[in-house]
């Protein structure tokens, strides 16, 4: 199925959309999440260094008041918080009983602590061992009344974050979905206004291009759009103006092929007729359509095919002399030409002269010319004859012979004289 021009548009509306969405969506689950994530940290430092000042006012002795400060300062900051002593043992913890303290492993060289004590303020986000899930940890050193020294550190599990992220993810996908929604129903409408002028130019394109050339683009726009359709009323002019002329010059051929006593004829190289006039159907007593079809189906004469294959072998043009033979005898003065593009035959057009008259009335000439020369073979061999005799002496030796000599060779002329009256006006 061929997609139309509109969906397409909508289609590209549509991608870029959610091209920039997906873009949009990645960067803000990125930024934030860190936005998130350092405002949970700030927090959480901030909640460290109120922990620890109330851990300073309430604890006199680390071994003995650390668990108690941890567990007053986590509930009232709804955090963990872990008080380490300064050899990295722990002494304190919201989430762990006094008596399991000792189970816990040393905590010196956890990396929150590590940096609290380089600079003052420590974080790290890891995986706790002890409560078995991720954890963002802040810790900051911690001075009793007494001068004892220790690392308070809080914690917070990062369930709370992906919670914000969870919802975070609802939000942004929501907020695509909308946004699609909103781009296919503005899509359609764009690609609706913006498609609604090149498909009436195809329509109207469509209409031309079945005969209706006198139909013109309307130009709503001074766009591309309205571009293409001054350029397709142009080409319609054209093609109109050139069809035109075409007609023209094909009413005259017309008229001067019907008008021509000769039989034309013009062919392919396959030997395709491809145009005939009337004179070439009466010449071979065709009465059927001849175009479209095999010179070997219309005619089924000798010569003709021999010529045929001729001026098809060779190339050149000719004249020659041909003989029918059928229903209608005659002879034919055909006048070969071959059509060359280039170096190529692409066909050949054949002029046929009916010669058939011309030929009778030559013999009849030939005949009437023989008849009369025989004709006046005799009187004129009699008159030679008598005319010698008379002149040899009979006319003074035998007047009565001369006188029958005379009166033949009147009678003679007489003849002569009767021979010549219809002889005159066959000259003429």
């Amino acid at each position: 199925m061929r997609a139309s021009f509109r969906l397409k548009l909508m289609l590209s509306y549509l991608c870029l959309v959610l091209l920039m969405g997906a873009i949009i969506y990645a960067y803000l689950n990125n930024a934030l999440e860190r936005y998130v994530l350092a405002e949970i940290r700030n927090n959480l430092i901030s909640e460290t260094k109120l922990a620890a000042l109330m851990a300073d006012k309430s604890g006199e002795n680390l071994h003995r008041d650390a668990p108690a400060i941890a567990a007053t300062v986590g509930k009232e900051i709804k955090a963990r918080v872990t008080i380490i002593s300064s050899d990295g043992q722990v002494v304190g913890d919201s989430e762990v009983s006094p008596v399991q303290l000792k189970d816990l492993e040393n905590h010196l060289y956890r990396p929150e602590v590590q940096a609290s004590l380089k600079d003052g303020t420590g974080t790290a986000i890891r995986y706790s061992s002890t409560l078995q899930m991720p954890m963002l940890y802040v810790a900051r050193p911690l001075a009793l009344k007494n001068g004892e020294t220790a690392t308070l550190r809080l914690a917070l599990p990062l369930a709370q974050l992906q919670k914000a992220r969870s919802h975070m993810h609802l939000m942004l996908g929501i907020a695509l979905f909308l946004a699609v929604l909103a781009a296919l129903f503005f899509s359609y409408v764009m690609s609706n206004i913006t498609s609604r002028s090149l498909r009436t130019i195809s329509a109207i394109a469509a209409r031309i291009g079945k005969g209706e050339y006198g139909l013109r683009v309307p130009r709503e726009s001074s766009d591309e759009v309205g571009e293409l359709a001054v350029v397709m009323n142009d080409m319609s002019e054209r093609i109109e103006a050139q069809l035109s002329s075409i007609l023209a010059e094909r009413n005259r051929l017309d008229t001067i092929l019907r008008g021509m006593g000769e039989g034309l004829m013009v062919t392919d190289a396959q030997g395709i007729i491809t145009l005939v006039n009337p004179a070439f159907r009466k010449v071979f007593s065709v009465d059927e359509d001849v175009e479209g079809r095999p010179l070997i189906e219309v005619s089924r004469q000798p010569a003709l095919h021999a010529a045929y294959r001729k001026i098809m072998a060779d190339g050149i043009e000719r004249q020659e002399e041909m003989s029918l033979n059928g229903e209608k005898d005659g002879n034919i003065l055909t006048h070969w030409v071959p059509l060359i593009d280039g170096n190529r035959l692409t066909g050949v057009v054949a002029v046929f002269h009916d010669i058939s008259d011309l030929k009778r009335l030559a013999a009849t000439r030939r005949d009437f010319v023989a008849n009369v020369s025989h004709e006046l073979r005799t009187p004129v061999s009699v008159i030679q004859g008598y005319a010698e005799t008379l002149l040899a002496g009979a006319l003074e030796s035998d007047p009565d012979r001369a006188r029958r000599f005379i009166q033949v060779i009147h009678n003679h002329a007489e003849r002569l004289s009767a021979y010549r009256r219809p002889v005159d006006p066959v000259r003429a």
